[in-house]
């Protein structure tokens, strides 16, 4: 799995620590099917550090909760269906601010969700 914060997600943090602004709130996770070369099984698509947001994105998410297993750690998380997924695969997954935008990405293997499974879906950042 590849993983990478977006030149919009370090603008935000830069600017965050600054005091010059408040970083974004995670509103949601978007989800997509770009991230993974059907080609080879093996391999994720490259992340570059000027990524500005998934390679397909097909559906943002709200976020159902958050909580923090351990000092400087937050974990998002979410419930996906059959229903919530368009094309019920997906291979890539992105952090969202309320305007939209990732600030962070990760990349993996394609995963399907079958019409009676649910998938339980955690990102951890660590801060």
């Amino acid at each position: 799995m590849a993983q990478l914060t977006t030149l919009h997600g370090r603008n935000s943090m830069a600017k965050a620590f600054a005091g010059d602004a408040a970083f974004p709130k995670v509103a949601g996770l978007a989800f997509g099917t770009g991230g993974h070369d059907p080609s080879n099984p093996v391999k994720d698509k490259a992340l570059t550090a000027k990524q500005v947001d998934l390679f397909k994105r097909v559906i943002v998410i709200p976020i159902e909760a958050h909580s923090y297993p351990g000092d400087g750690i937050v974990r998002f998380s979410l419930t996906l269906t059959h229903d919530k997924i368009p094309g019920n695969a997906f291979s890539e997954a992105a952090l969202v601010d309320e305007s939209g935008k990732a600030l962070a990405i990760q990349t993996f293997g394609l995963k399907t969700i079958g019409p009676n499974e649910e998938f339980y879906y955690d990102w951890e950042e660590v801060c």
